[in-house]
This record gives structure tokens, C-alpha cells and sequence, in this order.
């Protein structure tokens, strides 16, 4: 009786022993992610508006030529013109919901900026 259970824990420490380099080998580290590229915006908030508001944009990250600006869906935002040489951007906030909504912008390659914008009542 006291082979049988010494044969039974030697036989399950060297399973665990094979789990635990089994396992060590699955979790092998790949390449370190890039972090995301954030933009922040000047002013971080704006008033929802008929005449179109310009904020300065400032990304954590070059993205290359900006070919997309986009808007979280349900936001009334309609971005419109990204201008690179005063990192501007101009957005018709008239059918704007208030509240904090994301701004994404696409440039080369699939690399993409995302920030987060206020925008508050027009106070009508």
C-alpha cells in the first residue's frame, strides 16, 4: 500500500510538473503593443451651435496624413475639415447631443487617434 501511494504522487507531481512547463510555454510574450494614439482637444469642450467651431487637436502619436475624421455615432457631430499645418479642426455642432463623445481620426497605414470631446447645450 505504501509503494502504490508513493508511485500515485510521484506520477501526479511529474503531471504537474509537465502542466506547469506546458503552460509556461503557451504564454509566450509576442511583440510589445504600441500604445493608442489619444488626442486631446483646445478647448476640450464646446457648445452645440449653428456656426461651426474649430478646436486645435494635439495626437499623443503621428498618425500620417489624416484622411477620416469621424464622429461617435448618435453624436450629432459632423466633422469637418482637418487642417494639418495648424492641427485644426472644424465641426458643425448644430444637431449635437449634449454629452462626452469620441473623435476618431484615420490616417496611413490603419492608424487611428481617438479623443474624447464635451459637448454641452446650446442653452436655448
Amino acid at each position: 500500500m505504501i509503494d502504490r501511494t508513493w508511485t500515485l504522487r510521484s506520477s501526479l507531481g511529474g503531471f504537474a510538473a509537465v502542466a506547469a512547463i506546458a503552460a509556461t510555454a503557451a504564454f509566450t510574450p509576442g511583440p510589445v503593443a504600441q500604445e493608442a494614439c489619444m488626442a486631446t482637444f483646445t478647448p476640450g469642450s464646446v457648445r452645440a451651435s449653428e456656426d461651426a467651431v474649430s478646436v486645435l487637436v494635439e495626437m499623443s502619436e503621428p498618425i500620417g496624413e489624416v484622411g477620416m475624421v469621424e464622429a461617435q455615432e448618435g453624436s450629432g457631430i459632423e466633422p469637418g475639415a482637418y487642417d494639418a499645418q495648424r492641427n485644426s479642426l472644424e465641426l458643425d455642432t448644430s444637431g449635437a447631443t449634449a454629452g462626452e463623445w469620441e473623435i476618431t481620426f484615420r490616417g496611413g497605414e490603419d492608424m487611428v487617434c481617438t479623443g474624447t470631446l464635451t459637448v454641452e447645450s446650446s442653452g436655448r
